[in-house]
């Protein structure tokens, strides 16, 4: 009896031991990657997420290029990190005066946005951003920032533990404080003076988005991600112009040809909250994306749409109508995040509320048996308007 109960105490030890281990292993995090036009900008930010410093003898940084399942660049990592301290890796001869006193420089850093990073100890990985020998982009062009909720190292990559911002982000280094409050993420990307003061065209180039701002009037309402504006006469005459959003494709809606669930929800959404602005008096406004194409294909604009300050495009997406988001202007933003970015959060935010069609509820205004919409149906999901938080105040 007693030898029993020795070998079980034994047991309890070796593992309370091996998951000690564990822990001190995953220590070590990415904080931030940094993925620029120009490679030699490219950068690595680890943090120490313990009271203790690590030594990081043993540890690389893999590169998987592409589809490559196995590794294609890895460099062997020299040096400490102090408790809830940085360890910046980056080239040997950046532009960017922040990326040179790097903690550790390699000749370079060869990654796109498709190319899986990984950090390794030893021959087990530790952390990992995109998914090794998949060739799927998941950070091009962009800085990725860990969430400060999500400082925990992962082998299996999670776009929900990072915020997507501007390319270039280097302001950041050395903090996980990001300026992003759960306020702003229930709000989304607001409409500022600074982008209503930008040209709504790049100069000398109409099918290029300035990233400016206009006032408009509803000319006819459209489906769930497409209306029909009245702009200034500077900007196109005397004639209306249709804007498709940018980022979403809500499913289509009726008289549509391939008119399928939730199509005819995200129209009674997007046209609701067009319609409760003019009740309200507030501005509707459209804008360009900086650098981005103006072009939205059958002669439409391809832009963002404003309430009152709030944007559209975002509360479509986060009401969870929309099956995905799709990257376009990634240099323009708000607070520093891309709109790529809050798009994403407004995505996740639905996909994790099971809200719309990412829920198991049915699409109460689709009928399934006939396969088609129910034209009487006036039906939209419930959505806590950021804009009218104004007004109740």
């Amino acid at each position: 009896m007693i030898k029993k109960a020795s070998i079980a105490l034994s047991t309890v030890f070796m593992l309370f031991i091996l998951i000690s281990c564990a822990k001190g292993s995953n220590s070590i995090v990415i904080s931030k990657y940094y993925q620029n036009t120009y490679m030699s900008e490219n950068a690595i930010e680890l943090y120490n997420t313990s009271d203790k410093e690590v030594n990081l003898k043993g540890y690389s940084l893999n590169i998987y290029t592409d589809t490559d399942k196995s590794v294609t660049y890895s460099y062997k990592i020299t040096g400490k990190i102090a408790p809830k301290g940085f360890f910046l890796i980056a080239t040997s001869d950046p532009f960017d005066v922040e990326l040179q006193n790097a903690d550790f420089k390699v000749d370079k850093l060869p990654y796109n946005g498709d190319d899986a990073i990984v950090l390794a100890r030893g021959k087990q990985n530790v952390d990992v951003l995109g998914t090794p020998g998949s060739g799927v982009v998941f950070g091009e062009k962009t800085t990725l920032v860990r969430k400060k909720s999500r400082m925990e190292a992962s082998t299996i990559y999670d776009s929900t533990s990072f915020f997507y911002f501007k390319e270039s982000s280097y302001q950041l280094l050395g903090t996980i404080e990001t300026g992003i409050l759960d306020e702003d993420l229930f709000t989304g990307p607001m409409l500022t003076d600074e982008d209503r003061q930008r040209p709504f065209f790049k100069e000398g180039d109409r099918t290029v988005g300035g990233g400016g701002a206009v006032k408009v009037t509803i000319s006819r309402l459209g489906d769930g991600d497409t209306t029909r504006f009245n702009f200034p006469e500077e900007l196109f005459g005397s004639s209306d112009k249709s804007v498709r959003y940018y980022f979403i494709n809500t499913p289509e809606s009726p008289g549509h040809p391939s008119e399928s669930p939730w199509g005819l929800t995200a129209k009674n959404f997007n046209n609701s909250i067009l319609n409760q602005a003019v009740e309200l008096g507030l501005d509707i406004e459209i804008q360009s994306g900086l650098d981005g194409t103006t072009d939205g294909g059958f002669d439409r604009l391809f832009a963002m749409v404003y309430v009152g300050g709030y944007q559209l495009n975002y509360m479509i997406a986060k009401a969870g109508l929309c099956p995905d988001v799709t990257e376009q202007a990634p240099k323009h933003g708000y607070k520093g995040m891309s709109y790529y970015g809050w798009m994403i959060e407004a995505l996740n935010y639905a996909k994790t509320n099971k809200l719309g069609m990412h829920g198991d509820q049915l699409d109460p205004s689709w009928n399934y048996e006939k396969n088609t919409s129910r034209l009487d149906s006036n039906y939209f999901p419930e959505y806590d308007r950021p804009y009218l938080k104004n007004i109740e105040g």
